[in-house]
């Protein structure tokens, strides 16, 4: 194929282009080597990869490891972080018990010190009274007399001393429902009314003080009377596990409730207490309370206890002496069960409460020993011995409980119509050796049955060594038993023992039922007699 053959303008074009593109190569080179300017060569640009550039598989598997270990290491250092938080933040939570600790000590301090400042000084009341009574008069008398006036003083001192036994000021025993009173009601009742409002509220300010000393007590039982002259008084026991608190309050008329003193022996719940029962025959009696005293006294952190039985027989038969070796053996075995102190003398003594229990008192070699005296014929409870501990107290006070005493044919439960308090009994004591002996002791004088108990207790009230604290007791129990009443006693004790005997064979109720049977069987009788004939 023939092309035609280019124009002459556009030779001429090229040729120009041409030496342009000449002239400017040449002046650049000239540049170079004669050093008028500057040349930068330029990196050369990769070609573009071609198929046979992609990486291999052991090329990738490479770089995933590198990346996983990249990722582990931040993973551990995370961790780290993590774990140095939590130990700080146990060191914090630390300084915060500590710091709270801190903060409820310096609060209790701060209470005690109200307490203390409030037991020297009267709290102003609202009009229109002035003051009222100050807590504890006899402990800061000084600092009330010069900060209180003379009407707001109270003093926790009676007035009124008594003299004789009706003039003593009983105590009244009640628990959480229940309330035991002689006087008022002369068995056991339901708290109702306002009694109940007083017990609860009595209730609820000695359980506030009693949660200061510590949580986990539990009331158990609680004894108040009435006092015409100063007001009502409370004593409220307290148990957690084998430790004893007892809250003293009193209630002074137109005041509200304080603190009073408690001259319960600081150790009196760890003492050994020292039983001494005066035994004459009555073994199947023993072998009972025996059982009872096992069950009662005896348990792993319990206060210790030990039994002394003074036995006393004059001129015994063959049949008495076959008895006494029974109640021997009985006691050696009792001894070596419970690993306790049993201890059995033999008085060659006619039968006398008196004589044989101030030979249980001189044989204990403590003179502090604390005591409790119990017939054969009683059964007592665990509270009860608790309450034997706390109403006692060395050269201050001795407890005479008023006993339950069942009627015949009776459920042993305190109840209505099962028993009644026995108000005279006097016999069941709690009191510290020291203070038996400086009262004077039982009169050993006396014979047979009664008064030994009626002497020592006018002279405990007479002589005003020591304090009567008596109060009625649901945990100690008389039993019924037949009894009788010698020719040979005095005319008072004769007296005493049938009007005793009288007063426990069952209710009005029961003896006018047996009366009632009685006579219609005399009736029946008489109309066989007329029949016969």
């Amino acid at each position: 194929i023939n092309h035609p053959p280019p124009s002459l303008g556009m030779n001429r074009m090229l040729r120009a282009t041409l030496a342009g593109v000449v002239a400017l190569c040449l002046f650049a080179g000239a540049a170079v080597v004669f050093g008028t300017g500057t040349y930068t060569p330029q990196a050369p640009v990769a070609a573009a990869p071609t198929p046979n550039d992609t990486p291999t598989r052991p090329q990738r598997a490479l770089e995933m490891r590198a990346a996983m270990k990249n990722r582990i290491s931040t993973t551990e250092k995370a961790l780290s972080e993590l774990e140095e938080l939590r130990h700080e933040l146990q060191r914090a939570d630390l300084e915060r018990k500590q710091l709270t600790e801190i903060v409820h000590t310096l609060q209790r301090e701060l209470d005690q010190e109200k307490e203390k400042k409030a037991a020297t000084s009267c709290p102003p009341l609202p009009p229109p009274c002035d003051c009222q009574p100050c807590p504890s008069a006899t402990a800061v008398a000084s600092q009330n007399s010069a900060t209180c006036p003379p009407s707001a003083q109270f003093s926790t001192a009676a007035d009124f001393v008594p003299t004789t036994m009706r003039e003593v000021i009983d105590w009244e025993t009640f628990d959480e429902k229940m309330i035991f009173s002689w006087r008022r009601y002369w068995n056991a009742m339901k708290l109702m009314g306002v009694t109940e409002v007083e017990v609860k509220k009595v209730l609820d300010q000695a359980k506030a003080a009693v949660s200061k000393v510590g949580s986990g007590f539990k009331f158990l039982t609680g004894h108040m009377r009435v006092d015409r002259l100063r007001g009502a008084e409370y004593l409220l026991d307290f148990a957690r596990g084998n430790e004893y608190q007892r809250v003293s309050l009193y209630r002074p008329f137109g005041a509200t409730l304080l603190p009073s003193s408690n001259p319960t022996a600081p150790d009196a719940h760890k003492r050994k207490l020292h039983i001494i029962m005066p035994l004459s025959g009555r073994l199947p009696m023993l072998e009972l309370f025996l059982s009872n005293f096992e069950k009662e006294a005896l348990g792993s952190g319990r206060p210790p206890v030990e039994l002394t039985v003074v036995y006393m027989m004059h001129n015994p038969r063959p049949e008495d002496v076959q008895q006494l070796d029974a109640i021997t053996t009985m006691l050696d075995q009792f001894r070596v069960k419970h690993k306790i102190g049993v201890n059995l003398l033999n008085l060659n003594h006619d039968f006398s409460r008196g004589v044989g229990l101030e030979a249980g008192v001189h044989f204990l070699p403590d003179k502090e020993a604390a005591m409790f005296f119990v017939d054969v014929d009683m059964r007592f409870s665990q509270d009860f011995l608790v309450r034997c501990r706390s109403n006692m107290a060395p050269g201050k006070r001795a407890y005479f409980p008023i006993v339950w005493s069942f009627y015949r044919n009776k459920t042993m439960t305190v109840k209505q119509d099962n028993g009644a308090w026995r108000n005279y009994g006097l016999g069941m004591v709690c009191v510290y050796k020291s203070d038996f002996l400086r009262q004077g002791g039982y009169d050993k004088t006396i014979k047979g049955w009664g008064r030994e108990d009626v002497n020592f207790y006018e002279q405990a009230v007479q002589q005003h060594k020591i304090e009567v604290f008596r109060a009625t007791d649901p945990g100690i129990m008389h039993l019924y038993h037949s009894k009788a009443c010698d020719d040979n006693l005095t005319p008072q004790q004769f007296s005493d023992c049938m009007g005793s005997k009288a007063d426990w064979e069952g209710t009005k109720k029961d003896l006018g039922k047996q009366l009632a049977e009685y006579q219609l069987s005399l009736k029946r009788l008489q109309a066989e007699l007329d029949a016969a004939d």
